[in-house]
């Protein structure tokens, strides 16, 4: 028998307790090393217990482990997802939530998006004793002069708000007039002699031909009161209900005022 346990032998002859004799064990824990151990526990407890609760953040995560994403924050076009991190899309909705809809599609900066416009078929027929220039959305159409002739266009334009303006002007100052018809896929929408049109006279106005000019201040041209130098012609646009206008608020063509250039304009809202 190995010396210390015949030492330890003798020695618990006088009072040992069993364990001691069962071989070369480590010595029992202290009671000051039992208490530091549950004071740990104590304060690992206490910091779990005095943690911030995780609160959900609006950024496509699920931040408190409910299982739903960025759930209580606003989802303004209610596709599902939250708007701070919802990206603006093409579709009449406003995606992102911040007051704007479909910003950033509209490539004609005409005011409407291109995934919301619709093309039309705008028709325009016209003539004017004795010369007009035409223009669409200010840029050039065409030229022509002869009254008895019916001058057809047919033009492809978009959903929103365009402009149709007419210079007219007579070169034997003798008689003047302007004679027109539109119509919207088919449909006629607009007549000279209907109130439609917007006639000034005098000076050119400057950015006349531009959708944005304010044509507020201008006159409804009216109708001519002496129709015989046209007779019946161009019976193409006489019988659409289309009457010869002129600038001369008194109706008479053969006025003084009416030998002076006259500058038309027509706004038509496409939906």
């Amino acid at each position: 028998m190995p010396r210390s346990l015949i030492a330890l032998a003798m020695t618990c002859s006088l009072g040992c307790s069993e364990y001691a004799l069962k071989g070369e064990a480590s010595e029992p824990t202290t009671g000051e090393e039992q208490d530091s151990a549950v004071d740990a526990n104590d304060s690992a407890v206490d910091a779990n217990d005095s943690a911030e609760p995780v609160t959900e953040s609006c950024d496509g995560l699920d931040n408190d482990g409910d299982g739903a994403v960025d759930e209580g924050f606003p989802d303004t076009d209610g596709d599902g997802t939250a708007d701070c991190v919802d990206p603006e899309e093409c579709d009449g909705l406003d995606n992102d939530g911040d007051g704007e809809i479909d910003e950033g599609f509209d490539a004609d900066s005409d005011g409407v998006a291109d995934c919301l416009e619709v093309l039309h078929t705008v028709e325009l027929r016209l003539t004017t004793d004795d010369i007009w220039e035409g223009y669409v959305d200010g840029t050039l159409l065409d030229k022509q002069s002869g009254w008895s002739q019916v001058d057809s266009y047919a033009l492809s334009l978009s959903t929103g708000t365009h402009v149709l303006a007419v210079h007219g002007w007579d070169v034997g100052l003798s008689i003047a007039g302007f004679l027109a018809e539109v119509s919207v896929d088919g449909t006629p929408v607009s007549h000279t002699g209907d109130g439609s049109w917007r006639v000034t006279s005098g000076s050119e106005p400057s950015g006349w031909t531009e959708v944005t000019h304010d044509d507020s201040g201008w006159a409804a041209p009216v109708s001519c009161a002496d129709t015989s130098p046209w007779g019946a012609q161009p019976s193409a646009l006489l019988d659409t209900g289309s009457v010869w206008v002129w600038y001369e608020p008194s109706g008479d063509c053969r006025s003084s005022a009416s030998l002076d250039d006259a500058w038309f304009r027509l706004t038509l809202q496409l939906d």
